[in-house]
């Protein structure tokens, strides 16, 4: 069975425009007791402004300072993926399956929509808590919407 899961905060909450510059807010996904996944992609969706260019992240002029974090925890061991700090670290992550604009990094609209695609597949096994997390840093309350999600299969 294949289907998205999206990452979430300890709210249940999608939304990743959150302020985490003093108290870093993690968003995770990964499966319950008894289930295997195997993570094929990790999807990102940003609209980052109209104005936005490759040195800042979305529309925060500059980049980030600390950096949206992603990474997986493996059988209680934490593996980096990425530390993002701006549109063009956004572009080197998730930069297949782009769609963006032939003028710039975003579309017309702002939206940016990117995947990286995993091979082999990373495997989450629940039994040991495996998960993939996002950790937000900084103060993304300005960008108008981010989110990411992971395309999985698992056996039932």
């Amino acid at each position: 069975v294949h289907e998205f899961e999206v990452l979430v905060d300890c709210t249940s909450s999608n939304d990743m425009t959150v302020d985490g510059s003093t108290t870093p807010v993690v968003f995770s996904s990964g499966p319950p007791d008894g289930e295997i996944w195997y993570v094929e992609r990790i999807a990102l969706f940003i609209d980052g402004g109209l104005n936005s260019v490759i040195d800042d992240f979305a529309e925060i002029n500059g980049g980030l300072t600390n950096g949206f974090l992603i990474d997986q925890v493996i059988n209680s061991t934490v593996h980096e993926f990425a530390n993002i700090q701006t549109n063009l670290g956004i572009a080197a992550a998730f930069g297949e399956g782009l769609f963006g604009s032939k003028n710039g990094f975003l579309d017309s609209d702002g939206l940016f929509i990117g995947l990286n695609i995993i091979r082999p597949e990373i495997m989450l096994n629940g039994d040991d808590d495996d998960l993939i997390r996002a950790t937000v840093r900084d103060n993304l309350s300005t960008v108008s919407d981010l989110r990411m999600a992971m395309k999985i299969w698992k056996e039932i």
